[in-house]
């Protein structure tokens, strides 16, 4: 699940203040290296004083630290927002920020999006997510059921190998696993956005639509076809 990030009432913050870098470190319980360090990744500007839009700044710095998000990445999602909001200069004063651990998301009225994609993330429940990220019920035979748990291994692998970078071991994940079950939706889409994100719209299409053949229900694959569909302009 996300955490949020919202800012909640802290003693001796006043929304129209002005604050030390002492008063900061103390109120918001930050070191001065940590501080430092923030201003050398260049995450925030070097100053002596902070307004409390600031301090939401680092409020939500403090979180994606706490979740183990690295600087780079926190740095990537910024110039990405950037780039795609109009309007919108310093993400981290002007958005709601959320991190699942891995990624970080924007929240966006009652959607959050992924930032360096710039696809919509719905928030369905938790059994919709399972069913969302599933592949199609199986027949209930015990051959199937065994090419079914082969083809989730591989594509339980593609998924790691995506959060670590690896994208072209994402793809031979996924590939095996439609393979081994080509009603593996949640493959088909994996790899769609793949090569969406790539910017080979046609292979991202055709995935897509052999997603769709494989769960003609599957919400999420509809709503990335869209999304070619408006990246191309063919509205």
């Amino acid at each position: 699940m996300a955490l949020d990030v919202t800012i909640f009432p802290v003693p001796e913050i006043a929304p129209n203040a002005v604050y030390s870098r002492e008063d900061v470190r103390r109120l918001l319980d930050v070191s001065e290296r940590q501080l430092r360090a923030w201003e050398n990744h260049r995450l925030i500007p070097a100053m002596e004083q902070f307004a409390f839009s600031d301090l939401i700044a680092l409020r939500t710095l403090i979180k994606l630290r706490e979740n183990r998000i690295p600087p780079a990445r926190i740095r990537a999602a910024i110039s990405a927002v950037r780039d795609r909001l109009q309007g919108i200069t310093d993400p981290l004063k002007e958005l709601r920020l959320v991190s699942d651990g891995r990624r970080i998301h924007v929240q966006i009225g009652d959607h959050s999006m992924e930032p360096i994609s710039g696809q919509l993330l719905f928030n369905f429940d938790r059994a919709e997510l399972r069913r969302l990220v599933a592949f199609p019920d199986p027949k209930k035979t015990d051959q199937s059921r065994s090419r079914r748990d082969s083809a989730e291994k591989w594509f339980q692998k593609g998924l790691e190998c995506e959060q670590t970078g690896a994208v072209p071991e994402a793809i031979k994940a996924y590939e095996s696993a439609v393979g081994i079950d080509p009603t593996s939706a949640g493959a088909w889409l994996n790899l769609g956005t793949i090569f969406f994100n790539a910017r080979q719209f046609s292979r991202a299409e055709g995935h897509y639509r052999r997603a769709l053949e494989a769960d003609p229900k599957y919400a999420l694959a509809h709503f990335n076809i869209a999304n070619l569909y408006d990246e191309r302009g063919d509205y």
